[in-house]
């Protein structure tokens, strides 16, 4: 069964007041608003195509997207804003050359700014380019050290290459810089997560939902942590997970991340129907756009011998990496045995 604690995809972080790791711009709320306005906008039309570029990736219409980028940028080859918004649609897409290439050109432009660095060092790790990802990194550290932000992504550097020792000496030193940014503790309860030290995970997990109590991850964290803990099935612990799950589903009722969440904690408590219908409710909302509510559900069906019925859950299933895809070909190799075998048996 997924339990799903970490639900974080390698990306570029936008220019914002409010830094927030492995994120993207959230225009999509802002679309229907802004979009009967444009003509009204009082600014130079490269200002307003690159805000046309902002609403078609708000609505994942990435062609027209990059192509208001690049119109954009016919305009004006040296906006930085343009070059930037172009290479966070590119990556969001995975795009990783044209992602480096724009950034790149941004760089020769801002050659110390520390959102470029840091971007070029995230699409290196997302491209396996882990040697230069560092390169770019470290040179973020050597400009600002004194930037919680290059801090912390040099952490997340040496997460994706395995080194969790020097990942946490990282964020312990942008936790000196920012000792109140939620994401530097949950970051580190990842790192607990991973070294199998739940109690200091919920520890750090509690902390980061005391800071920034409405992030919904914070409380989905939080409560996997407390479902890991050990002792076995405990009726106190899965009552406090369901509540860090509960709260999610409060804060953002349409996020699958909860539901998914809830369905691995009934599972817990060995109540399938309802985990099976937490799952899919999971699945509704997903839309297509992630495949752990399907993967869980088809395991679950796996698990009870409804093979069949696993198979067809996991046809809508839309991996988003190779990671991804090589689990969700895991899962099926594994029904389709057992499918074999239960023929085999029927036919002596």
């Amino acid at each position: 069964m997924l339990v799903i604690y970490s639900n974080i995809m390698v990306s570029l972080v936008p220019q914002s007041s409010k830094f927030q790791p492995n994120s993207l711009p959230m225009l999509s709320k802002m679309s229907t608003i802004m979009m009967p306005f444009i003509g009204q906008v009082h600014s130079s039309p490269k200002t307003q195509i690159r805000l046309l570029g902002q609403i078609w990736d708000a609505m994942d219409n990435s062609e027209k997207s990059i192509t208001a980028y690049q119109q954009a940028l016919e305009l004006k080859p040296d906006s930085t804003d343009s070059l930037i918004g172009v290479a966070l649609v590119c990556a969001k897409h995975q795009f990783y050359k044209d992602t480096q290439r724009y950034l790149l050109k941004a760089l020769e432009l801002k050659p110390s700014d520390l959102y470029i660095i840091i971007n070029l060092a995230c699409a290196c790790v997302s491209s396996g380019k882990m040697e230069t990802a560092m390169t770019w990194i470290e040179k973020a550290v050597e400009i600002h050290p004194d930037r919680y932000e290059a801090h912390m992504h040099k952490a997340f550097v040496h997460g994706e290459s395995g080194d969790n020792a020097n990942a946490l000496l990282c964020y312990e030193k942008a936790l000196e810089l920012n000792p109140s940014y939620s994401f530097l503790y949950e970051r580190i309860g990842d790192l607990k997560m991973n070294e199998s030290n739940f109690q200091s995970a919920v520890e750090l997990f509690q902390k980061a939902v005391d800071l920034e109590p409405t992030m919904i991850q914070h409380w989905n964290k939080l409560g996997s942590a407390q479902l890991m803990l050990d002792g076995g099935v405990d009726e106190k612990k899965i009552k406090a997970a369901l509540k860090c799950f509960n709260k999610g589903i409060e804060l953002e009722p349409n996020n699958p991340l909860s539901y998914n969440n809830m369905g691995s904690a009934m599972m817990s408590l060995e109540r399938e129907e309802d985990a099976m219908l937490y799952f899919k409710h999971a699945i509704a909302l997903e839309k297509g756009t992630s495949i752990e509510g399907r993967f869980n559900l088809a395991s679950l069906y796996h698990d009870k011998g409804r093979s069949h019925e696993a198979l067809e859950v996991l046809k809508g299933a839309r991996p988003r990496n190779a990671d991804e895809k090589e689990m969700l070909e895991n899962l099926k190799a594994l029904i389709q045995q057992s499918l074999d075998e239960r023929a085999d048996y029927e036919n002596l």
